[in-house]
Order: C-alpha cells, then structure tokens, then sequence
C-alpha cells in the first residue's frame, strides 16, 4: 500500500513536471514560432483588411489558429510601446481561459506588430529564438500612418490539478489517449506504477535479504557467544593448573633450597678439611727436612773433625818417618820398630775411622730411606688434598647448578604468576567482550531508530530523494561506496561548514549539494563567479548558497577543506576530491556547463549516480600508481578522522 502510494505521488509530482514541461516550454516554444512567424506576415494582411475595410476577412484571419492563443487588434496610434487610451476592436472567437482574462492590462505585457498605411513590408519586431522570450526590435521601420496594433496575446495554461483529476476521472481510458499532455500523464503513471511493482520486489528481496543477515548475524552472535563461554572456561580450567603448577613449582624451590644449603654445610667442611690437611702436610715436611739436615750436618761436622785430626797425625808420622829414615841412614835404628807400631797404632785408627764412616754411611742410607717415606706419605697427603678439592669442585658446581635451576625455578615461577595473571585479565576482557556484545546486541535496534528518526529531522524531502538514490544504488548495497550526511568539513571550531552527502569511494571523495529549483537554471555570466538563477516561466529568483555566490563557491570551499583532511601525505597516495551539485529532475541545467574545471560537476537527480560512476572510470583510467591504495573502509575512516588501519600487502 505505502509502495502504490508512493509510487502514484511520484508519478503525480513528475505528471506535474511534464504538465510544466508541456505547457511552460513545449506549447510556449511552439506560440513564440507562430508569434514570429505571425509578425512577418499579419500586420502585412490585416493592415489591407482594414484600409478596405473588409472586416468579415479580417475576423476570418483572427479566427484561423482556432482560438489557441490570441490575436487581437486595437486603435493605437502612437509609436510608443505604452498606449493606455486605446480600445480592443477585433480579436480571435475562442472559449478559453485568455478569452475570460482579456483586458488592456493583460495586453501590456504581450508582443505586438504596427499596423500601417499603406500596408507594412518590413517586420520592426521579432524573437531572436523560440526560446527567447524578448519582443526585440529589427532595427527596420515602415513608413506610413499607424493605424492600429495586432497583440499576439499566449494561451493560458490550464490548472495542472483541474486537468490532472479530469484525466483521472477518465480512467482507465484516459490511458490510450495520445495528445497534449495527458499522453505523458498515462506514460509517466504506467512506468511509475512499473517502477513501483519492482521496486516493491526489489524491496521484498532486500528485506528478505536483511532478515536472512539478521537471522545468520544472531546465529552468528550465539555461536560466538558459546564460543567465548567455552574460551572462558578453558581460561579457568587453564588458571587452576596454572595455580596448581605454581605451587608444586615452589615446593620443589624449597626443597632445592634445602639441598643447597645442605651443599653448602658440605662445601665449608670440605674447605676446612683440605685446609688442615695442607696446614700438617706443610709442617710434617718443615720438621722431616730440618731433622734429616740438623743429622747430616752433626755427622759431616764429626767426620770433617776426624779427618783433619788423622790428617795431622798422618802428617806428624810421615815427618817421624823421615827423620827415622834419617836415622837410619846414620845408623841409628833404635826407634825404628817404637815408630812401626806407631804407625800400626795410626793405620788402626785410620780403620777405625774408615769403619765409623761406614757407619755414618749407613746412618746417612737410614736417613734417605725415613725420607722417601716421608715423601710419600706427603704424596698420599698431597693426593687425599688433590681428591678433596675434586670433591670441593663437584660441590662448588653442584652448588652453581642448584642456584642456576633455583634461578630458573624463580623465573619460571614468575612467568607462570605472569600467565596467571593474563590469563585472569583475558577472562576478565572476555566477559566484558561478551557483557558488550550483549548489550550490542540490546541496543541495535533503538539505535538504528534514533538515527532513522534523527536523520528524518535534518533532511528535507530532496535531500531524503538523493539520500534514497545514492542508498539504492548497488555500490552501496556492496558496500564499495561509503554515505554521510550532515557532514562537518571545516577545519576550524569556530566555522561550521556542513555538507549535504559524502561519498567516499575508491580514490575518490564526492561532496554532494541538494538544491532543490525547477525550472531553467543558467548563470548570469561567468558560471564560476556570477550568481545563478532558476527561471520558472515569467519568474525568476536567485539560487541561494551558503559561504559564496553561487553553488560552485560553496562545494568549492567543501572540497578545498576535504583535501586538506586527506591529503596524500596522510593517504599515502593521490585522493580525488571531487564537487557535485544536484538538481530535481524535471529541472534544466542545459546552460550550465556540466563540468566545471577538472573537479566539480552540474547534474540532475536522475543522472547523479551515473555521474558519480563516470568520475570514477576515468579516474581509474588515468595512471593509476599515483593514486592512494587505501581501501574504501581506510579512505572512510581518513575522512571520519579515525585510526587507518595498515595497508595490507
């Protein structure tokens, strides 16, 4: 219902623009060529009619265009294009609204030829084009006495809703009609009421669609929610081993403290052990070597004693014996034998001596051999001091192994307590995650509506068309344009400069300005600086802009601030910004430029889309590494002034 009702309000709001189309331009176009057409023949036969007075020819004349528009003849006399005193003498037979409306007031504002005496040849006024709507003068004059005027007086339109209902009232054969306007109403009615069944279709299948999303996203939700219950609960399960790891981890660090005291207790004696060992070994040695030389020097000294005592005594015989042999010589031989047994007595002693050195030889050997006892017991001694110190360096290591694992078992003590406590920050960042998602989940929907409801209030019912356009359109509905209304682009707090729409595609930025006037739209000179207006038939009225003096002024200032906000340092690449400014369908924009300079478009609602599309082909047929990689969510959150994401590579 809401569909068909839509459907026949669009048909009677663009049946309303046909009736304009009609009437205001097609009709009007076709009088201003019979007006100029008129000018260059009527004043010619009329003036005849009424120099011979064939007045039922000249009513004939008035009579021929049936009445459509007027044609009417007065009594003025004068030049002047004000002629307040003259009187309405003939004019064409018709029934119609101008007819009802025909007065002198009425004639002031039509066009008019100069009837003259004799009749006229040259035409003094005409239009310059079927649009034009200015009674310009040729430049030529007839001469001749003026005699009167013929106005070419238009035909006045009827009520777009007087005709409308009465094509209504004729249904369904007011359908298969095929003149005037009425044959765009059944055109315009039959496509729209077309447009509506597919669009209802089309809607059908969206919200088919949506609830088909919807449901999956609520499966999804629930799964992912199970999900993060069943995380949550590994999470426990993995903080109570974790507990349970730490404890039998500290248990074994206070039984591997024990041990190493234990290994120290063991270290000290050992250290002590090897210290008294040295400290006897050293003196045991002091004593065997000051005894063995305290012996050997008493035993030398008794010798050397001896020995130069026999030296003497050998010495004092060996002089006894020379003079004995002195003696001898003299013949005195007395004391021979008393000097033999001298001798004898001193070779015994000699002997005596001899044997005790044997003795001291013997004693000496004695000596030697307690020696090398000595010496190795100091061996064994040094050899126990050697196995000792092993033993104090397997302690030692020992005692650096247990600090190394007692190290380790602290740091591994720390890494669990660590894991512990992450792990109860995952499972508290979990059951937030999931409280969120809940409340998500709650808060959708109302908030979904307040947007709806808010963005409701700020559109105007063009704006909401062209919000509906760029909505319907599919590279919305694939998510490869991005839409914004109501969007602020100024760069200074104390400025406001809110745009209508954004598009954010790729490369590209689109700042969109609905402006709602139907009629002819043209500049009044240059299109960049000189205000526009919107002609609506005999009316004319500026077309208003917010920071400039037409349209153009004000995408540009949108455009130059969003340029500033992505610029390529920031996009890594080129970003096309480009200006559009929007009319209503039925309006003209035929003498604006379409495309001003390199970035800024004219179109209509109907067309905008395509426009849009065109802007980005030939955007992505230019070289395109010079342009930004962004993606349309990082393009997106650029404009919207978020975090960007890093380009994936």
């Amino acid at each position: 219902m809401i569909i068909s009702l839509a459907s026949l309000g669009a048909a009677t709001f663009a049946n309303q623009a046909n009736h304009k189309e009609y009437w205001y331009r097609t009709i009007t176009n076709v009088q201003t060529a019979d007006f100029n057409m008129l000018s260059h023949t009527l004043p010619t036969k009329l003036s005849l009619t009424l120099i011979n007075r064939d007045l039922e020819e000249l009513q004939r004349t008035l009579d021929s265009n049936y009445g459509l528009f007027g044609m009417v003849v007065t009594d003025c006399k004068t030049p002047e294009p004000d002629c307040p005193n003259q009187k309405i003498l003939y004019s064409s037979d018709s029934q119609r609204e101008w007819k009802k409306q025909l007065s002198l007031e009425k004639l002031a504002g039509s066009p008019y030829s100069i009837l003259r005496n004799p009749p006229p040849i040259a035409t003094e006024s005409e239009f310059s084009d079927a649009r034009d709507r200015t009674w310009e003068a040729t430049g030529k004059t007839n001469s001749g006495q003026i005699i009167g005027r013929v106005y070419y007086m238009r035909g006045i339109p009827p009520s777009f809703w007087a005709e409308y209902q009465q094509w209504f009232s004729k249904l369904p054969n007011s359908l298969f009609l095929g003149s005037g306007a009425q044959k765009y109403y059944a055109l315009t009615v039959s496509l729209f009421g077309a447009s509506g069944l597919a669009a209802f279709g089309f809607i059908e299948w969206l919200l088919y669609r949506k609830r088909t999303e919807k449901r999956q996203a609520q499966k999804e939700r629930k799964q992912l929610l199970k999900q993060l219950e069943q995380v949550r609960q590994q999470l426990r399960e993995r903080l109570r081993q974790v507990s349970a790891l730490i404890a039998q981890r500290e248990e074994f660090l206070s039984e591997l403290t024990a041990y190493q005291q234990q290994e120290k207790q063991t270290t000290q004696q050992l250290g002590q052990m090897t210290t008294q060992l040295e400290d006897q070994l050293a003196q045991q040695k002091q004593l065997a070597q000051q005894r063995q030389s305290e012996m050997l020097e008493k035993a030398f000294s008794t010798l050397r004693e001896e020995n130069e005592q026999n030296k003497g005594t050998i010495s004092n015989l060996q002089e006894q014996i020379a003079q004995a042999r002195t003696q001898v010589q003299d013949g005195n031989t007395k004391n021979v034998e008393a000097l033999q047994q001298q001798l004898k007595a001193v070779q015994q002693r000699n002997q005596a001596v001899h044997a005790q050195g044997r003795e001291y030889k013997i004693m000496i050997g004695r000596l030697h051999g307690e020696i090398a006892e000595s010496e190795r017991k100091q061996r064994e001694t040094e050899q126990l001091v050697g196995f000792l110190r092993t033993q104090l360096e397997i302690v030692e290591r020992r005692e650096q192994d247990a600090d190394r694992k007692r190290e380790e078992m602290e740091k591994t003590i720390d890494v669990l307590n660590q894991e512990k406590e992450g792990g109860k920050q995952d499972l508290q960042v979990l059951e937030k995650r999931i409280e969120e998602l809940r409340q998500k989940d709650e808060l959708r929907q109302k908030d979904e509506l307040r947007q709806k409801e808010a963005l409701d209030g700020l559109l105007n019912d063009f704006e909401r068309s062209v919000l509906n356009c760029l909505q319907g359109s599919l590279k919305f509905q694939t998510e490869r344009w991005r839409v914004h209304t109501q969007f602020d682009v100024s760069q200074r707090r104390e400025i406001r400069q809110v745009t209508d729409f954004i598009v954010v595609s790729q490369s590209c930025v689109f700042i969109i300005e609905a402006k709602y006037y139907v009629g002819e739209i043209w500049a009044e000179g240059d299109v960049r600086n000189m205000p526009w207006i919107c002609q609506e038939t005999s009316r004319r009225k500026p077309i208003k802009s917010s920071g400039g003096e037409n349209p153009y002024k004000q995408v540009l200032g949108y455009t130059d601030n969003m340029r500033s906000r992505v610029g390529s340092d920031r996009a890594g690449g080129r970003i096309g910004v480009y200006g559009v400014v929007v009319f209503p369908e039925d309006a003209d924009v035929s003498r604006l430029q379409s495309e001003i300079g390199g970035y800024y478009r004219v179109t209509t609602l109907d067309r905008l889309v395509q426009v849009i599309q065109d802007i980005e082909i030939n955007l992505f047929n230019q070289t395109q590494h010079q342009f930004s990689l962004l993606s349309v969510e990082q393009l997106n959150d650029l404009v919207c002034k978020k975090p960007v994401k890093p380009i994936k590579s």
